[in-house]
């Protein structure tokens, strides 16, 4: 089982990464108190809103994309939701530990408060690269620690070749299930991050919760976030493999869960008024805590369509989210309008849950749960190229029979 080093690796990965993007904000709240010249030098380097503008691209743009590539080299068919959530599931453990970790270093007089914590969050990151280094491989072909069986049984299982593949770039763009997953995933961005990031303000200006209490709700809720997103693929991979379902409706069941579900109970919120803060409060848990189920359905889907290219795939998905992270705050500007009310919030929770289900509509309607034809294509394309290439190279004397 020497291949599940790679979904745990990649799940610390996450952690790391989600860790250092939290701690830039939390820092940044004590480097604002230090005198002015030194908090004015850090806030020029990290930027005018507190966060380094490469931290985004970082995150998601490099380090997803990349772990897609690995896992489509290791998950076999029946294990692709598994390591997929595991994997997905370091986000959330980061956010948890980070919040709170960050907040004692930052408080601290060790190397001078806020300076520890990044000292600490590199230093692990340099010791994950060395145990990265030394037992991830590419390939279970190139693995020397693998043992015979299991390589034998990666190989059977994928049919793999280690033929270098051309990006079929054109049907992937043109691909209807790669366009319904990407209006997919940007719809569900559009209502994670907006309340991720709005959740705290929610709990403390509307519902008029003290800040340690705010801390502890959203702890609850990440944590809940996190088991389900931890243990949904292996959920998925079951009910696939035990054949209670195929592979697109399994994905479709959990997208339904993802979408469907939170928005039942967003929509749910315009029923409570200010008498019902604490319904209110288990509602918000409820819908944070469900788009964990993402990890078994929009973020697998993927290596569903097309293995080898699931890495191109997720990167154009999550290119096509980034959008979400100024357009959300932006129409929730604009429908609180300076009035941090509860009507008004529940009118823009309703906005959320019409976005998602839109999504919802077209993913049900699109998507696919086996792999493309131009995914199979793609290897014989370039085998036709190579063989090709040889016979003009014999017939131009380079090659010698």
């Amino acid at each position: 089982m020497i291949r599940y080093t790679i979904p745990f690796m990649c799940c610390l990965a996450m952690c790391i990464l989600y860790c250092m993007r939290m701690n830039l904000n939390i820092a940044m709240t004590v480097m604002v108190q230090e005198p002015q010249e030194d908090a004015e030098m850090c806030i020029e380097e990290l930027g005018p809103d507190g966060e380094n503008k490469c931290n985004n691209i970082t995150t998601d743009g490099i380090a997803i994309p990349g772990a897609y590539v690995l896992i489509s080299k290791w998950a076999m068919p029946n294990e692709r939701s598994t390591m997929v959530s595991i994997t997905l599931s370091g986000m959330c453990m980061g956010l948890i530990i980070s919040s709170y970790l960050s907040a004692w270093m930052c408080s601290s007089d060790i190397f001078s408060g806020w300076h520890f914590s990044f000292y600490s969050y590199g230093i692990t990151g340099a010791v994950w690269t060395l145990v990265w280094l030394t037992l991830i491989y590419e390939s279970p072909s190139v693995h020397p620690f693998l043992s015979i069986n299991e390589r034998e049984h990666i190989h059977l299982a994928l049919n793999q070749t280690e033929q270098k593949r051309n990006v079929p770039w054109i049907e992937i763009l043109c691909s209807t299930p790669v366009q319904a997953l990407i209006i997919c995933i940007v719809t569900f961005e559009f209502g994670l991050y907006t309340i991720l990031s709005d959740m705290p303000l929610f709990f403390t200006h509307v519902l008029g919760y003290s800040l340690e209490t705010t801390g502890f709700l959203t702890l609850i809720a990440n944590l809940l976030q996190f088991g389900i997103q931890f243990t949904c693929g292996f959920i998925a991979d079951g009910i696939v493999n035990r054949s209670y379902l195929s592979v697109l409706s399994t994905r479709k069941m959990f997208v339904a869960i993802t979408l469907g579900v939170s928005s039942f109970f967003l929509i749910l919120l315009n029923y409570f008024d200010n008498n019902h803060v604490t319904v209110t409060v288990v509602l918000v848990t409820i819908v944070y805590s469900i788009y964990g189920f993402d990890a078994a359905g929009i973020f697998s889907n993927p290596m569903d369509l097309s293995p080898p290219f699931s890495g191109v795939i997720s990167g154009l998905m999550l290119t096509a989210s980034s959008i979400t992270g100024f357009i959300g705050p932006l129409v929730l500007g604009t429908i609180i309008n300076d009035e941090n009310t509860l009507q008004k919030w529940n009118v823009f929770f309703a906005v959320v849950a019409g976005i998602q289900i839109f999504g919802l509509l077209v993913y049900l309607a699109f998507a696919q749960g086996e792999e493309q034809e131009w995914s199979k294509n793609a290897s014989k394309v370039h085998e036709d190229e190579t063989i090709a290439l040889i016979r003009t190279s014999k017939q131009n004397g380079s090659i010698k029979e």
